[in-house]
């Protein structure tokens, strides 16, 4: 499981990185740190969420959030 941020630049960093592989199939659940970013750019944030069916493979989106930050 995996949550990234991409800039309006482009520039992408990861948020959240875990490995949450179990027996159970249908559901998880985690606990995240409290995280502080500073949108100081004007422009569209976008928050990938992404997991992968198996460990070996890549990462797939399966949710995505657009945040707009705006000038002061």
């Amino acid at each position: 499981f995996k949550v990234a941020m991409t800039d309006p630049y482009g520039k992408s960093i990861d948020i959240v990185s875990e490995n949450v592989f179990t027996e159970q199939k249908d559901s998880f659940s985690f606990k995240s740190k409290v995280i502080n970013y500073d949108f100081k750019y004007t422009g569209k944030y976008r928050i990938r969420f992404m997991m992968k069916l198996q460990k070996s493979d890549d990462y797939q989106v399966v949710g995505e959030k657009v945040i707009t930050s705006r000038t002061k």
